[in-house]
């Protein structure tokens, strides 16, 4: 990373109250940030991946959870679920303690952003990057007990410290040793997320090859953090690839140059109409003025934002290698790409342009309204329609009811056995739903279903929350009368559990589930 010259936009020296202003700015969108973030984090139960960080976080010492992991429950680095136990241990556990790492990571994302923009193209750019991500599908996973949002802090963290690096600073140094730091924690967090050394490598490539000079304190800077995390990966990878074998696990997800493009639907379908504006701003502020945003800084770091773009593309590369998963939320710090991209372009034509005041207007009031519909909720005692991203389930959101989306199976008086037919609903309803915990069964088709796999080996090492899974063959075997429970929109299933030896006798559907009746022939 050469030293460069610093300009007006990148000098510490600012006048006092452009430092007030900044911070002003700062302290603004951080009380709203957790006004807005808190209250949705609190209205929402959780949900099956939740859960499975729920009761991993409970567990007593370093050695049990890392027996834990290597059985192919769960994939994720041990850090991260040390990170969710202390949050509990702090401030004991709950909807929005468990998901107190995320929530922080998230705001240090959005601050990061603010600096790494307003550091070249003033405020208001500043703010809009700030602001963005908010309004995107990445604002989810800021209220997510998943390590996906710590993820995107440490990455606003060393996006920082690398901007920091590249100025002709005295503490260069120092920044080079805080941005191997970003990168490492995010490493221990989630695997996927060592595709964040991509981008810094491509500008640094290109930086190299221009200056036919190699700047070797970069590239410690971005190997040593891969070099200490590659022995926790290679165990975690080990233990992945057992479960590919013995189960449909392989399957999910496959990795495909299709699923980079329904990323980036994924990621601005929640704020297409913010995007669309900012198209047609720029198109309209292109078309007038030559930028007033100039300089090799300005440049270097619009470079580092469109690498970051191609983040998916380099997923879905990570996904063939490995023979992984492709989830759209193991991408999320493409987000930053963008927020960048369009941050510094609002400055287009100036600091102050019309355009950067339009679009933080917009964002501004679309922020506000989210806001507004989600608090008349509250007071109403209503909960905010959820989905999932990636599973498309809706989420239970009403306030103190965890039960209400399920009122078929909490009103039912029988004493009769539940056979759960999707383990998401499962894990939820076993941890939710204490007076129906025993007669609860996960029911698989199959011998190699993941679920049917990993029940067992989660109750042995976290939590015996209900009855052992069991196949639908011997199931139907041992009861000559039972239950069937399932999601309304996939009827198939009843027909699937009547086939081996039992008929239905009755069935009721509410909302997104039914409740079926069946009786061995």
């Amino acid at each position: 990373m050469p030293a460069v010259k610093d300009t007006p936009e990148t000098t510490a020296d600012r006048p006092i109250a452009s430092v007030r202003l900044e911070l002003l700015v700062a302290v603004i969108f951080s009380i709203f940030y957790f006004c807005d973030i808190l209250l949705r984090a609190s209205e929402k139960f959780f949900w099956y991946d939740e859960l499975v960080t729920v009761y991993f976080a409970r567990l007593p010492d370093f050695h049990t959870l890392w027996a834990a992991l290597g059985n192919g429950i769960d994939f994720n680095p041990p850090s991260f679920y040390l990170l969710t136990r202390a949050s509990n241990l702090l401030f004991g556990e709950g909807t929005i303690a468990t998901r107190l790492p995320e929530i922080v990571g998230f705001w240090i994302f959005a601050l990061c952003l603010y600096r790494f923009v307003n550091r070249r193209a003033g405020v208001l750019a500043g703010s809009i990057a700030m602001l963005l991500p908010m309004v995107t599908g990445a604002y989810f996973y800021a209220s997510e007990a998943r390590p996906h949002a710590v993820v995107l802090g440490f990455c606003g963290l060393a996006l920082v410290f690398w901007q920091m690096a590249s100025e002709s600073a005295p503490y260069r140094h120092g920044a080079l040793a805080g941005f191997a730091a970003a990168l490492f924690g995010a490493f221990l967090m989630h695997c996927y997320a060592i595709l964040l050394v991509t981008p810094f490598a491509l500008v640094e490539l290109v930086r190299s090859l221009r200056s036919k000079r190699i700047e070797w304190r970069a590239w410690i800077a971005l190997a040593v953090p891969i070099a200490l995390a590659l022995p926790v990966y290679g165990a975690l990878l080990r233990s992945f690839r057992k479960l590919q074998t013995a189960t449909t696990f392989a399957q999910v997800a496959l990795p495909g140059w299709s699923q980079a493009g329904h990323f980036y639907m994924a990621l601005l379908e929640p704020c297409l109409i913010v995007f669309l504006a900012a198209l047609v701003l720029f198109a309209l502020d292109l078309s007038k003025s030559d930028s007033m945003l100039s300089g090799a800084a300005i440049r270097r770091d619009i470079g580092l934002a469109v690498a970051f773009l191609f983040l998916p593309a380099w997923g879905v590369v990570l996904g063939k290698v490995v023979h992984g998963p492709f989830f759209n939320r193991y991408f999320l710090s493409a987000v930053a790409g963008i927020t960048i991209v369009i941050g510094a372009g609002a400055a287009w034509r100036g600091r102050h342009s019309w355009t950067a005041r339009a679009l933080l207007g917009i964002l501004v009031a679309a922020l506000l309204l989210s806001f507004s519909r989600l608090a008349i909720a509250r007071l109403e005692g209503r909960g905010e329609p959820l989905k999932e991203p990636s599973s498309g389930l809706m989420l239970d959101t009403t306030p103190g009811q965890p039960l209400a989306m399920h009122p078929l199976l909490a009103s039912d008086r029988s004493a009769l056995p539940v056979a759960v037919i999707h383990p998401f609903e499962y894990l939820y309803l076993a941890h939710y739903a204490p007076a129906v915990r025993s007669r609860l069964y996960y029911v698989a088709a199959s011998a190699d279903d993941y679920d049917y796999a990993a029940f067992p080996r989660f109750f042995h090492c976290c939590a015996r929350i209900s009855n052992d899974p069991v196949l639908l063959s011997q199931f139907v075997r041992e009861h000559q009368e039972y239950l069937v429970y399932g999601f309304a929109h996939d009827p198939s299933r009843i027909a699937a559990l009547a086939a081996p030896g039992s008929c239905v006798e009755s069935i009721v559907f509410r909302g997104e589930h039914f409740l079926a009746k069946m009786i061995r022939r």
